[in-house]
Formats: C-alpha cells, sequence, structure tokens
C-alpha cells in the first residue's frame, strides 16, 4: 500500500507559530506588574508579555483601562512569547476624550470664546462669582442674585413675573 502525502503540519503542544504582528489588547497587569495580553486567533488565554524600554507602567496601566490596542511581535514567531512593542494610537483620540478635564491655572486667566452660544451644563449648580457679587443657578431651578448694588436695567420693558412678588 502506498502512502498518502498530505499537507498537514503538526507543531509540538508547547508551541503555536504566529507570523508578523498582531494586533491585541492589555486583560490585565498582575501584582507583580507583569503584561497579560490577548489577540485575535489566540486560544490559549491571556498571555504574559515582554515589553521594550520605551515601556512606563503608567502608560501601560492607562491603555489597559482605556482598552487601547497594542502592538504585539512574537520571539521567534512563538504565540506563547508575545512582546508588548507599543500602544495604538488615533488621531481621534484627543477629540473623544471627555471634557471632565480640570485643569488649575498658575494665575489669572482670560477665557475668549468666538461662538455665538456659550453653554454651561452642571449636575447640581453653577455658580459665577466677582468679588462681592454672585449669580448661582440650582438643580432645582432657583435663579439667585447677590451682590452689593443690583442694577435693572431695559430699554424696553423691564417685568418682574412670579407666583408671589416679595418687596423688602
Amino acid at each position: 500500500m502506498k502512502k498518502e502525502r498530505t499537507n498537514i503540519i503538526q507543531f509540538p503542544e508547547n508551541r503555536f507559530p504566529i507570523e508578523g504582528i498582531r494586533l491585541g489588547r492589555i486583560t490585565s497587569i498582575n501584582e507583580s506588574g507583569v503584561v497579560l495580553v490577548d489577540f485575535p486567533g489566540n486560544t490559549l488565554g491571556p498571555i504574559a508579555a515582554r515589553t521594550t524600554t520605551w515601556s512606563n507602567a503608567q502608560i501601560i496601566r492607562d491603555a489597559s483601562s482605556e482598552g487601547r490596542e497594542i502592538l504585539l511581535a512574537f520571539e521567534n514567531n512563538d504565540a506563547k512569547h508575545p512582546i508588548l512593542v507599543d500602544i495604538m494610537h488615533s488621531p481621534m483620540d484627543h477629540i473623544t476624550e471627555p471634557a471632565s478635564t480640570v485643569f488649575e491655572a498658575e494665575g489669572p486667566q482670560d477665557v475668549t470664546v468666538d461662538g455665538k452660544k456659550i453653554v454651561f451644563v452642571a449636575e447640581n449648580e453653577i455658580v459665577l462669582k466677582c468679588g462681592k457679587a454672585n449669580i448661582t443657578l440650582t438643580k432645582a431651578g432657583k435663579v439667585l442674585i447677590k451682590g452689593e448694588y443690583v442694577l435693572s436695567h431695559s430699554s424696553g420693558d423691564n417685568r418682574i413675573k412670579g407666583g408671589s412678588i416679595s418687596i423688602n
């Protein structure tokens, strides 16, 4: 009987070959600082990855928490030995980041806005202060105006409306 030749290549169980580079994600960072990664086609589950000299622990933690894609290479084309080469960035990253970042100014700052409308949104309260004067807008719908001297001036009607109006 003649042996049939097949094109099936078998690899030892301890080697899972992979060529080139792959995109993946950091799944976690353990207590020892070891970075665990996963990538499409990986059937082994999260794998410990080596990092390069550019690596900064905080940058890696941020990439992990933000779910950023990472660039992986593999030592000797072995998927069991990934190397974290870089963290992928998109030109849209700075645009899509939430605007909840608070920047501390070193001193008084001027703000110039070129739009036709400015909208301030807050969960509970917006307060504008200048010296002894302030305007407060509350979640409950109250508008509080306080100051040493309050002037209401109008070239048209100056109306006061309310459920009740108290003067002094």
